[in-house]
């Protein structure tokens, strides 16, 4: 569904590089951006799609994604709130090269890409938070790639528990909207060493797992687990 919502009171503007662009920019945005409800499982865009624009995330969780030929999926970024989707994509690119769906129900503002150029050729700020963020989005990759390659099965799942647990607002107890092989995926580790892993993080009284839900109940340890 299309709706208005207005950025300049937008709560998520203080989570994303939107916080840092001039007056008559917002304006621009908050005339020509298009707003949109999405359901939990439904795709923001698929692999090969035209690039048309990117999505800055109001509400909800998204996760990227991408398919090898014999099906098998890789996970690359599960984004909350105030984060773009597709926007690396957008500009450097025709065509979006992975796949975003929704892991909840989920608000999105939808920005075209000529608006985009024009903010970029306009608005000096816009242009410095863009490369900042371009410059984040390649660390948070490289410290991804970093992490597979040297961390245990451990250390991973309790990095992307404080992923979830950021993107819930730090709660302590917060729903789980991925199924263990997503999990998997996200940590490159198989289905059953997942399970293991979190059978072993409830045995120390690390937390506990209940009808989709994950309480922590040591968040010290959890965050030990990261810093290993």
């Amino acid at each position: 569904m299309k709706e208005l919502k207005d950025c300049k009171t937008c709560s998520s503007r203080q989570n994303s590089i939107f916080k840092c662009v001039n007056s008559s920019s917002i304006e621009l945005i908050n005339g020509e951006k298009s707003f949109y409800h999405f359901k939990k499982k439904e795709s923001l865009f698929h692999e090969e799609e035209a690039a048309k624009g990117f999505y800055c995330i109001k509400s909800g969780l998204v996760r990227t994604y991408k398919i090898s030929p014999n099906g098998k999926e890789q996970t690359f970024q599960i984004e909350g709130k105030g984060k773009w989707v597709g926007f690396r994509d957008m500009i450097s690119s025709e065509v979006f090269n992975h796949e975003a769906v929704c892991l909840e129900d989920t608000e999105v503002c939808f920005i075209r890409k000529d608006l985009v150029n024009r903010l970029i050729r306009t608005d000096e700020r816009f242009q410095i938070e863009v490369l900042k963020y371009l410059a984040s989005e390649w660390k948070e990759t490289e410290n991804h790639m970093y992490s597979l390659a040297t961390k245990q099965a451990y250390a991973r799942l309790a990095e992307l528990i404080l992923t979830f647990q950021k993107a819930s607002g730090d709660l302590q107890e917060f729903t789980l909207q991925v199924t263990r092989e997503v999990m998997a995926t996200c940590i490159g580790i198989t289905t059953e060493a997942l399970i293991r892993t979190l059978s072993e993080f409830k045995q120390k009284g690390w937390l506990e797992l209940e009808k989709g839900k994950i309480h922590i109940l040591n968040q010290e340890a959890i965050e030990d687990l990261v810093n290993i």
